[in-house]
């Protein structure tokens, strides 16, 4: 049987990124989810023979308590990419500098005892003129 050719990626977006669009309280602590939902889905990975990009929000990537799982994925040969730092879903409000910025924050990934591919996909739906810059 041959295997269909796909691109398959997953948005990692963590609890406190609901919370924070949702206006919830308490997402300024960061909550996470990613110790449980990461072997999760890699497990069902494996068990499919499936390979993926994962998108990580770099405000994850930073915090110490994420580096275990986020290691998991990268030490079981999926990607990891860029999912901005704020994962703030109004981009194309900001400003040209704003933006710049956001994306400048991610360095935390290099940061991560991983291997980083430097995909980037924004956290909003849409792309205006003003972002595409940013694919260049």
């Amino acid at each position: 049987m041959t295997k269909p050719i796909a691109s398959l990626s997953l948005d990692l977006d963590n609890k406190w990124s609901y919370m924070k669009t949702h206006g919830d309280e308490g997402w300024e602590s960061y909550p996470t989810y990613l110790d449980i939902v990461v072997p999760r889905v890699l497990n069902f990975l494996k068990e499919h023979n499936l390979t993926i990009t994962f998108f990580v929000v770099g405000q994850d990537a930073a915090r110490s308590e994420n580096r275990t799982a986020l290691k998991m994925i990268s030490d079981a040969g999926h990607e990891i990419g860029n999912h901005s730092f704020n994962h703030e879903p109004w981009l194309h409000l900001y400003s040209e500098a704003a933006i710049e910025n956001e994306f400048a924050q991610s360095a935390s990934f290099k940061d991560m005892d991983a291997q980083i591919f430097m995909h980037l996909r924004p956290s909003q739906i849409g792309v205006d003129k003003q972002d595409t810059r940013l694919f260049g």
